[in-house]
């Protein structure tokens, strides 16, 4: 039997978006309804040495999965979005720090490099709910991982971290940073735009669900995500799940639009802040 996650290890896992091409992962991140699948892979230099060796013990007994994970947003205070990458490691006195989604690893899989820093280390994680960014252990987690030079940027085979595990005292606390809770979604926006971070003009989306064509006004049930029967536990790319889907049938996409304060006139919704539409 698969693990349920809770006994295992914790990883924390870092978005700085400091390059183009990783600038949409957040919002993608934001973006996936609850349950949807996002894969990463990070070289093991990138990992704190203790996580990848986490991820390698998953990798030989892919039966200790799923793993919790949280994800973190974090970057310099001041950073503006084509600015160079930070010389100094993220700290809590001068650098922001939002949670951006709770997640369970799935499927884990490692492709050998030249050299054991440049191998591949693949995670599928499997998105859940959003924990609170004004929680309380937010700040104890992330000064216990700067004292452990465990946060991203910084001076290479010491710092440089964007893999971490959950520091051994929080570890009495790991629940609080788990969560299947939807409604702090819009809070997770509200500080990335008044923090202020390089996401502070952006307008955010997700989607909230898809149902069956309704005839009343009431949508019908949500449809389940389901895992797809190929799927392998060690493999890096394997493992999707899909709504299921028939031809014949009519179906609602329900999408949340947020754009908080000023801007919400570039997204309207019901109360010009907040919509559901489909």
């Amino acid at each position: 039997m698969a693990n349920e996650g809770g006994a295992g290890p914790f990883f924390l896992v870092f978005d700085t978006c400091t390059h183009a091409r990783y600038y949409g992962d957040v919002h993608e991140v934001l973006a996936l309804p609850q349950g949807s699948i996002i894969r990463y892979e990070y070289k093991r230099y990138l990992f704190k040495a203790t996580a990848a060796a986490a991820l390698d013990g998953l990798v030989n007994d892919p039966s200790k999965l799923p793993a919790d994970a949280l994800l973190m947003y974090g970057q310099k205070r001041g950073y503006r979005q084509g600015d160079p990458d930070s010389p100094g490691m993220l700290r809590w006195e001068d650098s922001v720090f939002i949670p951006t989604r709770s997640a369970r690893i799935v499927a884990v899989a490692r492709e050998r490099g030249a050299d054991p820093e440049s191998d591949v280390l693949h995670f599928h994680l499997e998105t859940r709910g959003f924990v609170d960014p004004d929680s309380k252990w937010l700040e104890p987690m992330v000064r216990a991982l700067e004292g452990a030079n465990s946060l991203p940027f910084g001076r290479r085979n010491e710092q440089y971290a964007w893999i971490s595990l959950l520091p051994d005292s929080l570890r009495p606390h790991r629940g609080a940073l788990v969560s299947d809770d939807q409604l702090p979604w819009s809070k997770v926006i509200d500080s990335l735009v008044t923090a202020p971070t390089q996401f502070e003009k952006d307008v955010f989306w997700r989607v909230r669900q898809i149902c069956r064509a309704s005839h009343t006004a009431a949508p019908s049930e949500p449809l389940p995500l389901q895992d797809r029967k190929t799927n392998l536990r060690v493999h890096t790319s394997r493992w999707h799940r899909d709504y299921p889907l028939f031809e014949t049938e009519r179906y609602e996409i329900f999408v949340q639009t947020y754009a908080p304060g000023a801007r919400a006139s570039r997204a309207r919704g019901r109360d010009d802040r907040d919509d559901v539409s489909r």
